[in-house]
């Protein structure tokens, strides 16, 4: 994919683009940024460049011509959350998505409850619409797996204005596997708990 974007740009100008990233030759930057569309790899290498230079790098950031995603954004996961609000107070837009269309929210439950509310402060949006896992998913999953309540759980449960399907099948197998855990959930969230005839996706187990 890399390649095939890298046709669409002479290898004057990707090197060009490479340079002036490494010499910090941030007017460089700027004017190809502004002129031009980034491919992923650029892409990439330009928002790393921001989270370690936040206030030159910002507003070219987000001036970006035609946006390109970043393949993704685990850089954020291991980023303190001193860095992510140095970018915030420089405008950093924090409602982005990459190649995969996960949103800062599925990134940020991997960093700490702190990054989830953090994000909410600033009135990140959260897609709950798009398919695959969303943060409640991933709160329930977590506290299946480490069979202790997610931490960032009374977060997520925030952001969410209508339980799905796989919200209330996550719900109905803590409550099978793990009661403890399950108790803590539903006081925090009565409206989780399964009611008789209640839609829920199912489960397939693996059996060895």
């Amino acid at each position: 994919m890399h390649s095939n974007e890298n046709k669409y740009q002479t290898s004057t100008q990707y090197q060009t683009y490479k340079e002036a990233i490494v010499e910090k030759d941030f007017n460089t930057v700027a004017t190809i940024t502004q002129t031009a569309k980034l491919s992923t790899h650029q892409t990439n290498m330009l928002l790393a460049a921001t989270i370690e230079n936040a206030q030159q790098l910002t507003s070219i950031w987000q001036n970006r011509v035609a946006p390109t995603a970043p393949e993704n954004l685990y850089l954020f996961t291991k980023l303190p959350l001193a860095q992510w609000q140095t970018l915030a107070d420089n405008g950093f837009d924090f409602s982005l998505k990459d190649m995969q269309n996960n949103d800062m929210y599925f990134y940020a439950s991997m960093h700490s409850k702190e990054a989830v509310k953090f994000l909410m402060s600033l009135a990140v949006a959260h897609d709950f619409s798009k398919p695959g896992l969303d943060i409640l998913d991933q709160a329930l999953e977590q506290s299946y797996n480490t069979q202790t309540l997610a931490d960032y759980m009374p977060s997520a449960l925030k952001l969410v204005d209508q339980y799905e399907p796989n919200h209330f099948r996550r719900a109905e197998r803590l409550k099978v596997f793990v009661p403890d855990v399950y108790e803590e959930l539903i006081k925090l969230a009565p409206k989780l708990a399964p009611k008789d005839g209640t839609v829920m996706n199912n489960y397939q187990y693996s059996a060895y």
